[in-house]
Protein backbone atom coordinates (compact mmCIF):
# COMPACT_ATOMS: atom_id res chain seq x y z
CA UNK A 1 0.00 0.00 0.00
CA UNK A 2 1.02 3.58 -0.61
CA UNK A 3 0.81 6.56 1.69
CA UNK A 4 1.32 10.30 1.14
CA UNK A 5 4.29 12.45 2.05
CA UNK A 6 1.92 14.94 3.73
CA UNK A 7 -0.83 12.81 5.30
CA UNK A 8 -1.38 9.30 6.61
CA UNK A 9 -3.40 7.48 3.96
CA UNK A 10 -3.55 3.96 2.55
CA UNK A 11 -3.99 3.61 -1.18
CA UNK A 12 -3.44 0.80 -3.69
CA UNK A 13 -0.92 0.84 -6.52
CA UNK A 14 -3.76 1.20 -9.03
CA UNK A 15 -5.27 4.22 -7.26
CA UNK A 16 -1.86 5.85 -6.83
CA UNK A 17 -1.17 5.44 -10.56
CA UNK A 18 -4.48 6.97 -11.57
CA UNK A 19 -4.51 9.81 -9.03
CA UNK A 20 -0.90 10.80 -9.59
CA UNK A 21 -0.81 13.12 -6.59
CA UNK A 22 -2.51 12.93 -3.19
CA UNK A 23 -5.54 15.13 -2.46
CA UNK A 24 -3.70 17.34 0.02
CA UNK A 25 -0.85 17.90 -2.44
CA UNK A 26 1.56 15.25 -1.19
CA UNK A 27 3.31 12.62 -3.29
CA UNK A 28 2.67 8.91 -2.96
CA UNK A 29 5.41 6.83 -1.35
CA UNK A 30 5.92 3.33 -0.03
CA UNK A 31 6.16 3.42 3.75
CA UNK A 32 8.76 0.66 3.58
CA UNK A 33 11.11 0.11 0.64
CA UNK A 34 11.39 -3.62 -0.18
CA UNK A 35 14.61 -5.63 -0.55
CA UNK A 36 15.75 -7.50 -3.65
CA UNK A 37 17.16 -11.00 -3.92
CA UNK A 38 20.51 -10.13 -5.49
CA UNK A 39 21.28 -13.72 -6.46
CA UNK A 40 17.98 -14.01 -8.28
CA UNK A 41 18.47 -10.93 -10.44
CA UNK A 42 22.19 -10.96 -11.26
CA UNK A 43 21.79 -12.55 -14.70
CA UNK A 44 18.36 -11.24 -15.71
CA UNK A 45 17.75 -9.49 -19.02
CA UNK A 46 16.02 -6.12 -18.91
CA UNK A 47 12.47 -7.43 -19.36
CA UNK A 48 12.67 -9.98 -16.55
CA UNK A 49 14.52 -7.58 -14.27
CA UNK A 50 11.92 -4.87 -14.88
CA UNK A 51 8.97 -7.10 -14.07
CA UNK A 52 10.65 -8.47 -10.92
CA UNK A 53 11.77 -5.10 -9.50
CA UNK A 54 8.42 -3.46 -10.21
CA UNK A 55 6.51 -6.37 -8.67
CA UNK A 56 8.31 -5.58 -5.39
CA UNK A 57 7.43 -1.89 -5.63
CA UNK A 58 3.87 -2.29 -6.93
CA UNK A 59 3.17 -5.08 -4.47
CA UNK A 60 -0.49 -5.55 -5.48
CA UNK A 61 0.22 -5.77 -9.23
CA UNK A 62 0.97 -9.29 -10.45
CA UNK A 63 4.46 -9.88 -11.82
CA UNK A 64 2.98 -11.56 -14.92
CA UNK A 65 1.07 -8.36 -15.80
CA UNK A 66 4.24 -6.32 -15.41
CA UNK A 67 6.17 -8.84 -17.53
CA UNK A 68 3.58 -8.56 -20.30
CA UNK A 69 4.02 -4.79 -20.43
CA UNK A 70 7.82 -4.94 -20.26
CA UNK A 71 7.86 -7.49 -23.06
CA UNK A 72 5.71 -5.16 -25.18
CA UNK A 73 7.91 -2.08 -24.82
CA UNK A 74 11.50 -3.38 -24.38
CA UNK A 75 13.07 -3.45 -26.89
CA UNK A 76 10.20 -2.65 -29.31
CA UNK A 77 10.57 1.12 -28.94
CA UNK A 78 14.36 1.12 -28.50
CA UNK A 79 17.24 0.76 -30.91
CA UNK A 80 19.14 -1.53 -28.52
CA UNK A 81 18.37 -4.84 -26.86
CA UNK A 82 18.11 -3.83 -23.20
CA UNK A 83 16.79 -0.23 -23.28
CA UNK A 84 20.22 1.30 -22.61
CA UNK A 85 23.82 1.17 -23.79
CA UNK A 86 26.98 1.34 -21.66
CA UNK A 87 30.17 2.88 -23.03
CA UNK A 88 33.24 1.97 -20.99
CA UNK A 89 36.26 4.18 -20.32
CA UNK A 90 39.04 4.20 -17.71
CA UNK A 91 37.44 3.62 -14.28
CA UNK A 92 34.09 4.94 -15.48
CA UNK A 93 31.28 4.23 -17.90
CA UNK A 94 28.65 6.37 -19.57
CA UNK A 95 25.10 5.05 -19.31
CA UNK A 96 23.30 6.10 -22.49
CA UNK A 97 19.56 6.47 -21.88
CA UNK A 98 18.78 8.13 -25.23
CA UNK A 99 17.99 5.06 -27.31
CA UNK A 100 14.20 5.37 -27.15
CA UNK A 101 11.67 6.93 -29.53
CA UNK A 102 12.18 10.55 -28.39
CA UNK A 103 15.91 10.14 -27.63
CA UNK A 104 15.82 10.99 -23.93
CA UNK A 105 15.92 9.01 -20.68
CA UNK A 106 12.24 9.74 -20.07
CA UNK A 107 11.40 7.15 -22.76
CA UNK A 108 12.37 4.25 -20.52
CA UNK A 109 9.51 5.03 -18.12
CA UNK A 110 7.13 6.72 -20.57
CA UNK A 111 6.87 3.76 -22.91
CA UNK A 112 6.02 1.55 -19.91
CA UNK A 113 3.81 3.86 -17.86
CA UNK A 114 0.95 4.41 -20.37
CA UNK A 115 0.25 0.69 -20.55
CA UNK A 116 0.53 0.43 -16.77
CA UNK A 117 -1.97 3.27 -16.35
CA UNK A 118 -4.31 1.55 -18.80
CA UNK A 119 -4.11 -1.59 -16.66
CA UNK A 120 -4.84 0.43 -13.49
CA UNK A 121 -7.81 2.11 -15.15
CA UNK A 122 -9.20 -1.30 -16.11
CA UNK A 123 -8.64 -2.82 -12.65
CA UNK A 124 -10.37 0.07 -10.90
CA UNK A 125 -13.24 -0.02 -13.40
CA UNK A 126 -12.88 3.51 -14.79
CA UNK A 127 -14.76 3.86 -18.06
CA UNK A 128 -14.49 7.64 -18.44
CA UNK A 129 -11.59 9.31 -20.19
CA UNK A 130 -8.54 10.32 -18.17
CA UNK A 131 -6.57 13.49 -18.87
CA UNK A 132 -2.81 13.38 -18.34
CA UNK A 133 -1.44 16.73 -17.18
CA UNK A 134 2.26 17.18 -17.71
CA UNK A 135 4.68 20.02 -17.03
CA UNK A 136 7.95 19.67 -18.90
CA UNK A 137 11.29 21.39 -19.10
CA UNK A 138 11.76 19.73 -22.48
CA UNK A 139 12.10 15.96 -22.73
CA UNK A 140 9.18 14.67 -20.63
CA UNK A 141 6.67 16.37 -22.92
CA UNK A 142 7.78 14.62 -26.08
CA UNK A 143 8.11 11.27 -24.32
CA UNK A 144 4.62 11.65 -22.80
CA UNK A 145 3.00 12.54 -26.11
CA UNK A 146 4.65 9.61 -27.85
CA UNK A 147 3.90 7.15 -25.07
CA UNK A 148 0.18 7.96 -24.92
CA UNK A 149 -0.45 8.52 -28.64
CA UNK A 150 -2.08 5.11 -29.18
CA UNK A 151 -3.67 4.64 -25.73
CA UNK A 152 -7.47 4.73 -25.89
CA UNK A 153 -9.57 7.02 -23.67
CA UNK A 154 -6.58 8.92 -22.32
CA UNK A 155 -6.00 12.55 -23.31
CA UNK A 156 -2.73 14.40 -22.82
CA UNK A 157 -2.05 18.06 -22.09
CA UNK A 158 1.56 19.25 -21.92
CA UNK A 159 2.70 22.60 -20.52
CA UNK A 160 6.20 23.90 -21.16
CA UNK A 161 7.98 27.23 -20.61
CA UNK A 162 7.84 29.36 -23.75
CA UNK A 163 11.38 29.77 -25.12
CA UNK A 164 12.59 27.62 -22.24
CA UNK A 165 13.35 24.49 -24.27
CA UNK A 166 15.52 23.87 -27.30
CA UNK A 167 13.84 24.45 -30.66
CA UNK A 168 14.14 20.75 -31.44
CA UNK A 169 12.51 19.75 -28.15
CA UNK A 170 9.66 22.17 -28.92
CA UNK A 171 9.16 20.95 -32.47
CA UNK A 172 9.22 17.36 -31.27
CA UNK A 173 6.39 18.08 -28.81
CA UNK A 174 4.33 20.01 -31.36
CA UNK A 175 4.66 17.22 -33.92
CA UNK A 176 2.77 14.81 -31.61
CA UNK A 177 -0.37 16.98 -31.28
CA UNK A 178 -3.68 15.35 -32.17
CA UNK A 179 -7.36 15.48 -31.29
CA UNK A 180 -6.56 14.03 -27.85
CA UNK A 181 -3.12 15.63 -27.30
CA UNK A 182 -2.48 19.35 -26.80
CA UNK A 183 0.67 21.36 -26.11
CA UNK A 184 0.72 24.79 -24.46
CA UNK A 185 3.67 27.19 -24.17
CA UNK A 186 3.37 29.14 -20.91
CA UNK A 187 4.97 32.59 -20.64
CA UNK A 188 7.02 31.64 -17.59
CA UNK A 189 9.53 29.04 -16.40
CA UNK A 190 9.23 25.32 -15.65
CA UNK A 191 8.55 25.88 -11.96
CA UNK A 192 5.45 27.92 -12.83
CA UNK A 193 4.28 25.22 -15.26
CA UNK A 194 4.69 22.62 -12.54
CA UNK A 195 2.86 24.85 -10.05
CA UNK A 196 -0.08 25.20 -12.46
CA UNK A 197 -0.32 21.43 -12.82
CA UNK A 198 -0.23 20.84 -9.05
CA UNK A 199 -2.82 23.56 -8.41
CA UNK A 200 -5.18 22.09 -11.00
CA UNK A 201 -4.89 18.70 -9.30
CA UNK A 202 -5.87 20.25 -5.97
CA UNK A 203 -8.65 22.57 -7.20
CA UNK A 204 -10.02 20.84 -10.31
CA UNK A 205 -13.59 22.25 -10.72
CA UNK A 206 -14.36 20.05 -13.76
CA UNK A 207 -15.61 16.49 -13.94
CA UNK A 208 -12.37 15.40 -15.58
CA UNK A 209 -10.36 12.53 -14.09
CA UNK A 210 -6.77 13.75 -13.90
CA UNK A 211 -3.46 11.96 -13.72
CA UNK A 212 0.15 12.97 -14.35
CA UNK A 213 3.10 11.70 -16.34
CA UNK A 214 5.66 13.76 -14.44
CA UNK A 215 7.85 11.89 -12.00
CA UNK A 216 5.48 13.04 -9.25
CA UNK A 217 3.56 9.93 -10.43
CA UNK A 218 5.04 6.69 -9.13
CA UNK A 219 4.32 5.13 -12.54
CA UNK A 220 6.95 7.45 -13.98
CA UNK A 221 9.38 7.13 -11.12
CA UNK A 222 9.57 3.41 -10.39
CA UNK A 223 10.54 2.11 -13.88
CA UNK A 224 13.67 4.23 -13.58
CA UNK A 225 14.83 2.17 -10.59
CA UNK A 226 15.40 -0.79 -12.91
CA UNK A 227 18.29 0.62 -14.92
CA UNK A 228 20.43 1.16 -11.83
CA UNK A 229 20.29 -2.57 -11.08
CA UNK A 230 20.72 -3.55 -14.72
CA UNK A 231 23.75 -1.30 -15.16
CA UNK A 232 25.40 -2.62 -12.02
CA UNK A 233 25.17 -6.25 -13.08
CA UNK A 234 26.14 -5.45 -16.66
CA UNK A 235 29.36 -3.92 -15.31
CA UNK A 236 29.97 -7.17 -13.41
CA UNK A 237 29.32 -9.20 -16.59
CA UNK A 238 31.64 -6.90 -18.55
CA UNK A 239 34.32 -7.45 -15.88
CA UNK A 240 34.58 -3.73 -15.11
CA UNK A 241 33.83 -4.38 -11.45
CA UNK A 242 33.63 -7.40 -9.19
CA UNK A 243 30.38 -8.57 -7.66
CA UNK A 244 29.61 -6.62 -4.46
CA UNK A 245 32.00 -3.79 -5.37
CA UNK A 246 30.26 -0.51 -4.63
CA UNK A 247 30.07 2.12 -7.36
CA UNK A 248 29.02 5.73 -7.89
CA UNK A 249 26.25 6.98 -10.16
CA UNK A 250 26.61 10.58 -11.34
CA UNK A 251 23.16 11.92 -12.17
CA UNK A 252 22.40 15.25 -13.92
CA UNK A 253 19.54 16.47 -11.80
CA UNK A 254 16.67 18.95 -12.06
CA UNK A 255 13.38 17.65 -10.66
CA UNK A 256 15.19 15.00 -8.58
CA UNK A 257 13.28 12.04 -10.06
CA UNK A 258 16.14 10.18 -11.72
CA UNK A 259 18.46 10.37 -8.73
CA UNK A 260 15.60 9.48 -6.35
CA UNK A 261 15.15 6.30 -8.40
CA UNK A 262 18.81 5.62 -7.66
CA UNK A 263 18.18 6.19 -3.95
CA UNK A 264 15.34 3.65 -4.04
CA UNK A 265 17.63 1.18 -5.84
CA UNK A 266 20.26 1.68 -3.14
CA UNK A 267 17.70 1.13 -0.38
CA UNK A 268 16.53 -2.04 -2.15
CA UNK A 269 20.06 -3.44 -2.08
CA UNK A 270 21.87 -2.20 -5.19
CA UNK A 271 25.59 -1.90 -4.23
CA UNK A 272 25.89 1.87 -4.62
CA UNK A 273 28.54 3.86 -2.76
CA UNK A 274 27.47 7.39 -3.71
CA UNK A 275 24.71 9.02 -5.73
CA UNK A 276 26.30 12.17 -7.10
CA UNK A 277 23.80 14.99 -7.64
CA UNK A 278 25.09 17.06 -10.58
CA UNK A 279 23.53 20.52 -11.00
CA UNK A 280 23.89 23.27 -13.56
CA UNK A 281 24.01 27.00 -12.75
CA UNK A 282 20.62 26.62 -11.01
CA UNK A 283 22.47 24.82 -8.24
CA UNK A 284 19.80 24.84 -5.54
CA UNK A 285 20.27 21.11 -4.87
CA UNK A 286 24.02 21.60 -4.45
CA UNK A 287 23.31 24.16 -1.73
CA UNK A 288 20.73 21.88 -0.10
CA UNK A 289 23.06 18.89 0.22
CA UNK A 290 25.85 21.14 1.44
CA UNK A 291 23.87 23.09 4.06
CA UNK A 292 20.47 21.44 4.61
CA UNK A 293 18.73 24.65 3.53
CA UNK A 294 16.47 24.76 0.46
CA UNK A 295 15.91 28.35 -0.65
CA UNK A 296 14.13 29.31 -3.88
CA UNK A 297 14.56 33.04 -3.23
CA UNK A 298 17.32 33.28 -5.81
CA UNK A 299 17.97 34.15 -9.43
CA UNK A 300 16.67 31.73 -12.04
CA UNK A 301 18.96 31.05 -15.01
CA UNK A 302 18.10 29.85 -18.50
CA UNK A 303 21.10 27.66 -19.26
CA UNK A 304 22.55 25.55 -22.03
CA UNK A 305 21.19 22.48 -20.18
CA UNK A 306 17.51 23.58 -20.18
CA UNK A 307 15.96 20.35 -18.91
CA UNK A 308 17.66 21.06 -15.58
CA UNK A 309 16.48 24.66 -15.29
CA UNK A 310 14.36 23.99 -12.21
CA UNK A 311 14.26 25.54 -8.74
CA UNK A 312 11.43 23.52 -7.16
CA UNK A 313 12.60 19.90 -7.31
CA UNK A 314 9.38 18.02 -6.60
CA UNK A 315 10.80 14.58 -5.88
CA UNK A 316 13.00 15.91 -3.10
CA UNK A 317 9.81 15.81 -1.03
CA UNK A 318 9.88 12.02 -1.18
CA UNK A 319 13.46 11.94 0.06
CA UNK A 320 12.47 14.27 2.93
CA UNK A 321 9.78 11.79 3.93
CA UNK A 322 12.33 9.01 4.33
CA UNK A 323 14.93 11.04 6.23
CA UNK A 324 12.29 12.62 8.50
CA UNK A 325 11.25 9.29 10.03
CA UNK A 326 8.37 8.73 7.59
CA UNK A 327 6.52 11.54 9.34
CA UNK A 328 4.09 13.38 7.02
CA UNK A 329 3.56 16.19 9.55
CA UNK A 330 7.23 17.10 9.40
CA UNK A 331 7.22 17.03 5.60
CA UNK A 332 4.07 19.14 5.38
CA UNK A 333 5.59 21.74 7.69
CA UNK A 334 8.59 22.06 5.38
CA UNK A 335 6.44 22.25 2.26
CA UNK A 336 4.24 24.90 3.90
CA UNK A 337 7.36 26.89 4.75
CA UNK A 338 8.56 26.63 1.15
CA UNK A 339 5.19 27.81 -0.14
CA UNK A 340 4.77 30.66 2.36
CA UNK A 341 8.35 31.84 2.89
CA UNK A 342 10.33 30.45 -0.05
CA UNK A 343 12.67 28.25 1.96
CA UNK A 344 13.02 25.52 4.56
CA UNK A 345 15.86 24.04 6.60
CA UNK A 346 16.07 20.41 7.64
CA UNK A 347 17.42 19.46 11.09
CA UNK A 348 21.06 18.38 11.35
CA UNK A 349 20.11 14.79 12.19
CA UNK A 350 18.21 14.59 8.88
CA UNK A 351 21.13 16.10 6.95
CA UNK A 352 23.39 13.47 8.53
CA UNK A 353 21.25 10.77 6.87
CA UNK A 354 22.24 12.04 3.40
CA UNK A 355 25.82 10.80 3.43
CA UNK A 356 25.13 8.54 0.46
CA UNK A 357 24.76 11.65 -1.70
CA UNK A 358 27.60 13.59 -3.25
CA UNK A 359 27.09 16.88 -5.04
CA UNK A 360 28.66 19.26 -7.51
CA UNK A 361 27.76 21.66 -10.27
CA UNK A 362 28.98 23.00 -13.59
CA UNK A 363 28.86 26.56 -14.85
CA UNK A 364 27.81 27.41 -18.40
CA UNK A 365 31.43 27.72 -19.48
CA UNK A 366 32.43 24.47 -17.77
CA UNK A 367 29.58 22.60 -19.48
CA UNK A 368 30.70 23.69 -22.95
CA UNK A 369 34.36 23.07 -22.11
CA UNK A 370 33.50 19.53 -21.00
CA UNK A 371 31.65 18.78 -24.25
CA UNK A 372 34.68 19.90 -26.25
CA UNK A 373 37.25 18.11 -24.09
CA UNK A 374 35.41 14.78 -24.01
CA UNK A 375 34.83 14.91 -27.78
CA UNK A 376 38.47 15.81 -28.46
CA UNK A 377 39.95 13.24 -26.10
CA UNK A 378 37.51 10.35 -26.49
CA UNK A 379 35.60 11.17 -29.69
CA UNK A 380 32.43 10.94 -27.59
CA UNK A 381 29.79 13.65 -27.99
CA UNK A 382 27.94 14.46 -24.77
CA UNK A 383 24.69 16.38 -24.61
CA UNK A 384 24.91 19.40 -22.25
CA UNK A 385 23.14 17.59 -19.39
CA UNK A 386 25.52 14.66 -19.63
CA UNK A 387 28.36 17.19 -19.77
CA UNK A 388 27.22 18.66 -16.45
CA UNK A 389 27.38 15.16 -14.98
CA UNK A 390 30.76 14.43 -16.55
CA UNK A 391 32.30 17.63 -15.22
CA UNK A 392 31.10 16.77 -11.71
CA UNK A 393 32.43 13.21 -12.15
CA UNK A 394 35.88 14.60 -12.99
CA UNK A 395 35.76 16.74 -9.85
CA UNK A 396 34.77 13.93 -7.48
CA UNK A 397 37.13 11.38 -9.07
CA UNK A 398 40.12 13.35 -7.80
CA UNK A 399 39.39 12.07 -4.28
CA UNK A 400 36.98 9.16 -4.81
CA UNK A 401 38.39 6.17 -6.69
CA UNK A 402 35.22 4.08 -6.84
CA UNK A 403 34.14 3.01 -10.31
CA UNK A 404 31.61 5.56 -11.55
CA UNK A 405 28.75 5.63 -14.04
CA UNK A 406 27.85 8.98 -15.59
CA UNK A 407 24.29 9.15 -16.86
CA UNK A 408 23.85 10.59 -20.36
CA UNK A 409 20.23 11.69 -20.49
CA UNK A 410 19.53 12.73 -24.10
CA UNK A 411 20.81 12.83 -27.65
CA UNK A 412 23.18 15.74 -28.31
CA UNK A 413 21.14 16.36 -31.47
CA UNK A 414 18.36 17.76 -29.27
CA UNK A 415 20.66 20.56 -28.10
CA UNK A 416 22.42 21.72 -31.24
CA UNK A 417 23.06 25.29 -30.08
CA UNK A 418 25.06 24.01 -27.12
CA UNK A 419 27.05 21.68 -29.37
CA UNK A 420 27.62 24.58 -31.75
CA UNK A 421 29.03 26.75 -28.98
CA UNK A 422 31.17 23.92 -27.63
CA UNK A 423 32.65 22.87 -30.97
CA UNK A 424 32.76 26.33 -32.60
CA UNK A 425 30.41 25.45 -35.44
CA UNK A 426 29.00 27.99 -37.90
CA UNK A 427 25.36 27.19 -38.79
CA UNK A 428 22.64 29.39 -37.31
CA UNK A 429 19.42 27.36 -37.56
CA UNK A 430 19.15 24.40 -35.19
CA UNK A 431 18.18 22.04 -37.98
CA UNK A 432 21.07 23.14 -40.21
CA UNK A 433 23.30 22.57 -37.22
CA UNK A 434 22.26 18.92 -37.08
CA UNK A 435 23.77 18.41 -40.53
CA UNK A 436 26.93 20.29 -39.59
CA UNK A 437 27.33 18.21 -36.42
CA UNK A 438 26.90 15.05 -38.50
CA UNK A 439 29.49 16.22 -41.03
CA UNK A 440 32.01 17.18 -38.33
CA UNK A 441 31.57 14.19 -36.01
CA UNK A 442 30.28 11.44 -38.28
CA UNK A 443 27.54 10.64 -35.73
CA UNK A 444 24.24 9.82 -37.51
CA UNK A 445 21.21 12.06 -36.91
CA UNK A 446 18.24 10.15 -35.46
CA UNK A 447 15.77 9.94 -38.35
CA UNK A 448 12.82 11.17 -36.30
CA UNK A 449 14.74 14.34 -35.40
CA UNK A 450 15.95 14.86 -38.95
CA UNK A 451 12.36 14.75 -40.20
CA UNK A 452 11.35 17.55 -37.82
CA UNK A 453 13.18 20.11 -39.96
CA UNK A 454 10.36 19.99 -42.49
CA UNK A 455 7.59 20.85 -40.02
CA UNK A 456 8.27 24.17 -38.20
CA UNK A 457 5.04 24.02 -36.21
CA UNK A 458 3.97 27.03 -34.12
CA UNK A 459 2.99 26.75 -30.47
CA UNK A 460 -0.08 28.06 -28.66
CA UNK A 461 1.36 30.65 -26.25
CA UNK A 462 -0.60 31.81 -23.18
CA UNK A 463 0.39 33.69 -20.03
CA UNK A 464 0.24 32.06 -16.63
CA UNK A 465 -2.74 34.18 -15.49
CA UNK A 466 -4.91 32.90 -18.38
CA UNK A 467 -3.65 29.33 -18.13
CA UNK A 468 -6.10 28.02 -15.54
CA UNK A 469 -9.30 29.05 -17.34
CA UNK A 470 -7.88 27.88 -20.68
CA UNK A 471 -6.91 24.48 -19.28
CA UNK A 472 -10.19 23.99 -17.39
CA UNK A 473 -12.06 24.50 -20.66
CA UNK A 474 -9.81 21.96 -22.40
CA UNK A 475 -10.03 19.23 -19.78
CA UNK A 476 -13.71 19.87 -19.10
CA UNK A 477 -14.46 19.55 -22.79
CA UNK A 478 -12.43 16.34 -23.01
CA UNK A 479 -14.42 14.69 -20.24
CA UNK A 480 -17.33 12.74 -21.64
CA UNK A 481 -19.58 10.24 -19.88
Amino acid sequence: MFTSTRAKVKISSYDALVNGISKEGGLFVLDKIPQVDIERIKNMDYVHLCSYILSLLFIDIHENDLYTIAQEVYPKYFDCENALVLKHFDNHSIMELDHGPTFAFKDIALTFFPKLLSLAKEKIGITKEITILNATSGDTGGATLFGFKDIENINTLVLYPNKGTSQIQEQQMLSFQSSHAKVLAIESNFDECQKIVKNIFRKNPTRAILSSSNSINIGRLFPQVVYYFYTYFQLVRDKKIKKNDKINFVVPTGNFGDILAGYIALQMGCPIFKLICASNQNNILYDFFKTGRYDIRRDFFKTNSPSMDILVSSNLERLLYYILDNDPKKVKALMDSLSEHGYYTIPQEALDKLKMFGYGYASEEETLKTIKEVYTEKHYLLDPHGAVGYKVYKDISKNDKHYSVVIETASPYKFTQSIKNALNLKSVDEFSLMNEIKNVTGIPIPLALENLSHQHLKPIVINKEEAYEYIYKLIGGNNRD
